[in-house]
């Protein structure tokens, strides 16, 4: 009788571990859209981007765009393992040597704002979030 029980929870157990390796492997599998409505709120250029945060290998930049004053475009969509998180990178256009700003975008389609942090010409890109 013991060794009947211990048979079942083998075949339990194995079955189980084959049903997670299988949606493992689905999920692993599904990509995510990205979108992002991006509207220059500083009074110079800026150039945006959205890069893919990949988990192993270097970001992956995926579309550009460069916005005057005031002018809006939308990024995307674009597609991305759902495991790799996608970012909004804001620079100001004529100002080579500055590190970008980066913001996490979330999936589906957002609306984002970018404001100058400080004096009006001057300073980081801020980012707020639009709601729908």
């Amino acid at each position: 009788m013991q060794r009947r029980t211990l048979g079942r929870s083998a075949t339990r157990l194995m079955v189980c571990s084959g049903l997670a390796a299988v949606g493992a492997l689905l999920l692993g599998g599904c990509n995510t859209t990205y979108t992002v409505d991006v509207t220059n709120r500083m009074s110079v250029p800026i150039t945006a981007w959205l890069s893919q945060d990949r988990l192993v290998d270097e970001p992956v930049r995926l579309v550009t765009t460069r916005l005057a004053p005031g002018q809006s475009a939308a990024l995307g969509p674009v597609a991305a393992p759902w495991t790799d998180p996608m970012r909004l990178y804001v620079v100001q256009a004529d100002e080579a040597g500055l590190p970008p700003s980066k913001f996490y975008v979330r999936r589906g389609y957002q609306r984002i704002e970018v404001t100058a942090d400080g004096d009006a010409t001057y300073g980081s890109p801020r980012f707020t979030v639009i709601p729908d």
